[in-house]
Order: structure tokens, then C-alpha cells, then sequence
């Protein structure tokens, strides 16, 4: 999945893209907090967490997401999940 400069990806199709083909389960985002601001407006560097965002929120290309990556494997017949965390 590739988020064009213009966007177009909401958080929905993000989180079900990342759960179906990596296991990754998406847990919201962070976003410059003035990342709809004109870039001649001197933008801050500061970033703000969305967490649990609504299926139709609208990504932008400098959003970061926040995740756990689930790893799902087979130990003496049993399943195990252990939890990856990105920090």
C-alpha cells in the first residue's frame, strides 16, 4: 500500500491492509500538530498521538502510525502470539 502525495488512504483500509498481510495491528497515529497548515507559515515540528482514529480518517503522507506487530507461531502443539512493540 502506497499513500500518494495527495493522500486518498483513509485509517480503515490502512488498519486492515496491515492486519491481513503483516499481522501488524495499527493502534493509531501521530500527526505534526499543524500538518494542514501552509508550509509558508513556519510549521512546528511538534507531533500529536490519534489514538483509535475512525475507519474514515483521512492519512497524510507525513503521519506516522503507531503499532504492535503480532507474531503468531506454533510451539509443542500449541499457538502462541507474542507482541512485538515499535517504540
Amino acid at each position: 500500500m502506497v499513500v500518494s502525495q495527495e493522500g486518498g488512504v483513509n485509517y480503515g483500509e490502512l488498519f486492515a491492509y496491515a492486519l491481513r498481510s503483516f499481522g501488524i495491528l495499527c493502534i493509531g497515529l501521530y500527526r505534526f500538530r499543524d500538518a494542514l497548515s501552509s508550509i509558508t507559515q513556519d510549521p512546528s515540528a511538534k507531533r500529536y498521538v490519534i489514538t483509535n482514529p475512525p475507519d474514515d480518517f483521512q492519512l497524510l503522507t507525513s503521519d506516522k502510525v503507531n503499532y504492535k506487530y503480532l507474531l503468531t507461531f506454533r510451539y509443542r502443539s500449541r499457538v502462541c502470539t507474542l507482541q512485538l512493540t515499535r517504540i
